[in-house]
């Protein structure tokens, strides 16, 4: 009886620790996928101020689809949404101030999208800091 005790325990710690050891990845993977969104943020900035609206409409289409993802979930990224409450909540900063820059943006009201721009940078650095905690 021990010894079988002593196998189930051992799978159950197998086990634990390749759960452990794949939420570490995704934590990672998913941090570095919104470094790559603040990236994109960058280029989109960039592309609105040299008045480039085709690469602009696709970059912002993309930049939705992935913050849509890492709160909600999307199968064509292969992301699970967010089930960490605080982080949830700082991807929704994140996606209010976006939906306001994304306005300025397309109404080319550049001086109010460069008065936007710093603050989501640095949410999204927050929410870079807060991925991080959890690797």
């Amino acid at each position: 009886i021990f010894l079988t005790l002593g196998v189930e325990a051992s799978e159950l710690s197998k086990d634990k620790l390749e759960q452990t050891r794949a939420f570490e990845l995704e934590a990672n993977s998913v941090t570095k996928l919104v470094e790559k969104q603040k990236e994109l943020l960058k280029k989109i900035y960039e592309l609105s101020k040299r008045g480039d609206k085709k690469t602009l409409k696709k970059d912002i289409s993309l930049f939705d689809k992935t913050l849509n993802g890492l709160i909600e979930g999307d199968v064509d990224l292969a992301l699970i949404g967010t089930t960490d409450k605080d982080i949830l909540k700082q991807l929704n900063i994140v996606k209010k101030e976006w939906e306001y820059f994304k306005k300025d943006i397309k109404n080319s009201n550049s001086k109010r999208a460069e008065e936007r721009y710093n603050p989501l940078v640095k949410n999204i650095d927050k929410t870079i800091g807060m991925y991080q905690k959890i690797n």
